[in-house]
């Protein structure tokens, strides 16, 4: 049955593979996380987007139970974004195999639904193919076996785990490389993970890893017009001291 509702953020939840959100004291329930687990996040619809249309591009990948689109309150106008709610988590899982969709000739853009109470976090719905595992044990818990396990969400294409120079041990922590966002986010939306009987945390990871100390990648608007190296700061500062001498000169002319 089709419905419209009220706007909300997709930007919806935190990035902890805690059983617990750690900005509120209610515990994020499995019911949520099933719930969440057969929803879509639908955006960049057409303005020609309808509740019918969707749920018939849609129908191919399995039983849908309901499509909503966000509207305007006030004028009732697509916010072109929207929900589809699946019958089963193995129809999303067709659904997100089956990208990019196009609706109208438009593409489309579907993201898994995030559970309720996992939407604090500004990191939850960020896009990345890199993920965070941590609370390894290097006696339990192998390379080979943190592979054997994630490799079930999509297809690894390397995983980074850095060794304590002063230990010569593995640090508690690594990071998987996938080749799709998806994967990483079926993940960290899923309850917990264990491996070989450890229980470890996931979370997304938005950090330049193998570049050097875990510095957090800055927007591209951010970044120097030169590299950050002797010469490149050797260039900001001859093309510091041109632009100062051309307005001198326009001045004095």
């Amino acid at each position: 049955m089709a419905a419209a509702v009220t706007a909300t953020n997709h930007g919806q939840q935190s990035f902890r593979r805690s059983p617990r959100d750690p900005r509120q004291n209610a515990p994020v329930s499995q019911e949520a996380i099933e719930e969440a687990s057969c929803k879509l996040f639908v955006a960049s619809l057409p303005s020609s987007a309808t509740e019918d249309n969707i749920r018939e591009l849609f129908a191919k990948y399995g039983e849908v139970v309901e499509v909503s689109i966000a509207r305007d309150p006030a004028t009732k106008e697509s916010r072109r974004f929207g929900f589809i709610t699946f019958a089963s988590k193995e129809c999303v899982d067709a659904a997100q195999l089956a990208r990019p969709h196009k609706l109208d000739t438009k593409q489309i853009t579907t993201k898994r639904s995030i559970p309720k109470g996992l939407q604090q976090s500004p990191d939850i719905a960020s896009t990345t193919k890199t993920l965070y595992v941590g609370g390894l044990k290097e006696e339990s818990v192998t390379e080979d076996a943190i592979k054997d396990y994630f490799k079930q969400f999509g297809n690894i294409e390397k995983i980074y785990w850095s060794v304590n120079k002063e230990t010569n041990t593995k640090r508690p922590y690594c990071f998987v490389y996938f080749d799709d966002t998806d994967a990483v986010d079926k993940i960290v939306f899923a309850t917990k993970h264990d491996i070989n009987g450890v229980t470890v945390n996931t979370k997304k990871s938005l950090r330049d890893v193998e570049s050097g100390p875990m510095k957090k990648l800055m927007p591209c608007k951010y970044y120097f017009p030169f590299p950050i190296t002797f010469k490149g700061v050797a260039l900001i500062i001859i093309a510091y001291l041109h632009i100062t001498a051309s307005k001198l000169l326009f001045k004095h002319f």
